[in-house]
């Protein structure tokens, strides 16, 4: 049997499978039996963290034991991403896996090599230190930071030198691509019924957390991002997005710029793209940093409501009486933040009030 403990910190390797085939248990029991609740909590603490910080929460692995409860939990994680079916998790969640791969080389320098093999990341290794071929960089290197834009790098024949962690921050890209085209395929298919019944439970209790973790990914100027709060022609585009619908050219326009502006960054909005059916990740990438302000240009300002209007972005049938009382769907969400910190505010002083002695005596006079 393999190194347990060390395949734990490289559960995408090839020989993760038959390690785990051989020591682990059957999946109706991995799904539902009591001895195995940690391994699901485990995954549950894998989705979790991606939500919150991009992150899988650390855990200190002594024997084999750990090891394989450890192993067994990446597996469950993903099928829980895929049964949740939202594209924003899943990314979130292979940035999370491939930043804990990124940390663990890291720490792991011996192991760089091999596994930039496994992720099919080409290096040459030789006397003067590791390279790689310009053509090979282009294909697998995070070109969107500027740090890594190609003019910026060193080429001598058409090789680029790289550095230990830049070797680790290559098989970081290449793992989260490979984690994020396997679940983007998973998603498609329709899925075992036993398989979503053994797992209901877990699936209730991550929908509301995705939704509440949306609200904090980012703060702006506005404060937390507060999706209940949007007027109703952001919600109409972002409700017909999350249901994999096509949305016209002004459509994502307005609500990639609304977004940027009450605080979101460009990976986080692209995190709302990714259910649009033709959803491009680097056409999207580009225009969407362009929009945000993050390509060295002036953050857009998201269109008003006339404009909304005249493209036929602005669901008449669901104005409500505020829209009739502003011209821009920032005034909007605006004056929802205002009104809901009024309605606390009184909240706040009605309740001080009531904990006063003689309090309740004097409401019921009044």
């Amino acid at each position: 049997m393999a190194d347990l403990v060390r395949l734990a910190y490289y559960p995408f390797l090839p020989e993760v499978r038959d390690a785990v085939r051989e020591v682990g248990p059957a999946l109706p029991d991995l799904l539902a039996a009591p001895r195995y609740e940690g391994i699901r909590q485990r995954a549950m603490a894998r989705i979790r963290g991606a939500l919150t910080d991009k992150r899988i929460p650390p855990v200190t692995l002594l024997d084999e034991r750990g090891a394989l409860n450890e192993l067994l939990s990446v597996p469950l994680a993903r099928m829980l991403c895929v049964l949740v079916g939202d594209r924003g998790l899943v990314h979130r969640y292979a940035t999370a896996e491939a930043t804990r791969l990124e940390e663990t080389l890291n720490q792991d320098p011996p192991s760089r090599p091999a596994m930039a093999r496994h992720l099919g990341v080409v290096l040459d290794e030789g006397p003067d230190g590791t390279r790689i071929h310009f053509s090979d960089y282009l294909a697998v290197a995070p070109l969107h930071e500027p740090d890594w834009k190609l003019i910026v790098r060193p080429v001598a024949r058409g090789w680029v030198p790289l550095s230990g962690p830049d070797v680790s921050r290559l098989c970081r890209e290449a793992l989260e691509r490979r984690i994020q085209a396997e679940l983007d395929e998973e998603l498609g298919k329709p899925q075992p019924e036993e398989l979503k019944a053994a797992l209901a439970d877990y699936l209730e209790q991550l929908k509301p957390e995705l939704e509440q973790a949306r609200s904090q990914w980012n703060t702006g100027d506005f404060g937390p991002v507060q999706t209940h709060l949007f007027p109703p022609c952001i919600v109409d585009i972002f409700e017909r997005m999350k249901n994999g619908e096509m949305i016209s050219h002004h459509a994502r326009f307005a609500i990639a710029s609304f977004l940027a502006t009450i605080g979101m960054t460009a990976d986080d909005i692209i995190d709302y793209f990714r259910a649009i059916p033709n959803f491009d990740p680097e056409k999207s990438r580009y225009q969407v940093t362009h929009i945000a302000g993050e390509q060295g240009v002036e953050k857009y300002t998201p269109p008003g409501c006339a404009t909304m209007q005249t493209n036929g972005v602005c669901p008449l049938e669901k104005r409500d009486r505020l829209c009739a009382k502003i011209k821009h769907p920032l005034s909007y969400y605006r004056a929802r933040i205002r009104f809901q910190k009024e309605d606390r505010e009184k909240a706040a002083a009605l309740a001080a009030q009531q904990a006063t002695p003689g309090a309740t005596a004097e409401v019921a006079r009044g």
